[in-house]
């Protein structure tokens, strides 16, 4: 799994939005769930400085990524980028 961090001045605006909510809503959902970083990286296998570039936005992240995430966690990848649940 390639960890391709962009420039920060590169990132448009829409994406950067998109990564910081995605990792603000996986790392509440994570927490709610009562895991750990360290527990993500233990059942899938991701480094756990990933998880936390992930969580902190750093890194661009695929929606296969984002699928297996969403899983582990009982939500949806909709949820996790700002979304409803039930969509």
């Amino acid at each position: 799994m390639p960890k391709r961090q962009d420039n920060p001045r590169q990132v448009r605006p829409v994406e950067r939005a998109l990564r910081l909510t995605f990792g603000r809503n996986l790392r509440a959902a994570r927490e709610a769930a009562g895991l750990t970083q360290a527990d993500l990286h233990q059942r899938l296998g991701f480094a756990q400085s990933y998880i936390s570039q992930v969580e902190r936005g750093v890194v661009n992240i695929s929606l296969h990524t984002m699928s297996r995430l969403a899983a582990l966690l009982n939500t949806t990848v909709n949820e996790l980028l700002g979304g409803n649940k039930s969509e």
